[in-house]
C-alpha cells in the first residue's frame, strides 16, 4: 500500500516550513527566547509566526492564524508547564520542534491547496515541488544529446567530431 499526499501538500508544507525557520530561528533574537515567560513577548513571537506564515502562504491569513495559534500553544506549554530547568534542555527543544513540524505537516495535509490559493502560486508557475524543473532539464539534455548524435556522422565526415 502506498501513501499518497494530496496535491499541493508539499508546496504548502514547504512554505510553512520556511515561515517556521524564519520565525523560530532567524528572526527570534536571544532576548526573545530568554523572556518568553512574559506573555507579551510570547504573543510577539506568535505575531512573528503569523506574519511569516501569511507571507509564505501568499496572503492566506486564515491558515496562518491557525498555525500561529498552535505554535503559541506549544510554546506556552514549554515555557509555563515545564520546570525552567527542563524547558531549557535539549529534550524540550527537540520535542518543541517535533511538535511544530507535526503541526505544519497536519495543516499541509488537511488543507493542501493553501499555497495554491495564495499570491505566490501564480508567480511560482506550478514549479514549486521541483520535480518539473528537473524533468524539463532532463528533456533539454536529451534533445541536445540526440541532435549531437544525429549530426555526428556529418561532423565525422568533415573531421570535426
Amino acid at each position: 500500500m502506498t501513501l499518497a499526499l494530496p496535491p499541493g501538500a508539499i508546496a504548502t508544507f514547504a512554505a510553512l516550513l520556511l515561515a517556521h525557520m524564519l520565525a523560530d530561528f532567524l528572526f527570534q533574537p536571544s532576548w526573545m527566547v530568554a523572556r518568553k515567560r512574559n506573555p507579551l513577548i510570547l504573543l510577539l513571537h506568535g505575531a512573528l509566526v503569523f506574519v511569516f506564515s501569511t507571507a509564505a502562504l501568499g496572503g492566506v491569513w486564515q491558515i496562518a492564524l491557525l498555525v500561529a495559534a498552535l505554535h503559541l500553544v506549544i510554546d506556552a506549554v514549554k515555557v509555563w508547564a515545564l520546570p525552567r530547568a527542563v524547558s531549557k534542555g535539549l529534550a524540550a527543544f527537540l520535542t518543541d520542534q517535533t511538535l511544530h513540524l507535526a503541526t505544519l505537516a497536519f495543516v499541509a495535509i488537511w488543507w493542501p491547496g493553501t499555497f495554491a490559493q495564495g499570491a505566490w502560486a501564480a508567480w511560482a508557475g506550478g514549479l514549486v515541488p521541483g520535480h518539473q524543473i528537473a524533468t524539463k532539464a532532463r528533456v533539454a539534455r536529451c534533445r541536445v544529446w540526440s541532435v549531437r548524435k544525429a549530426a555526428s556522422p556529418l561532423l565525422t565526415a568533415r573531421g570535426r567530431a
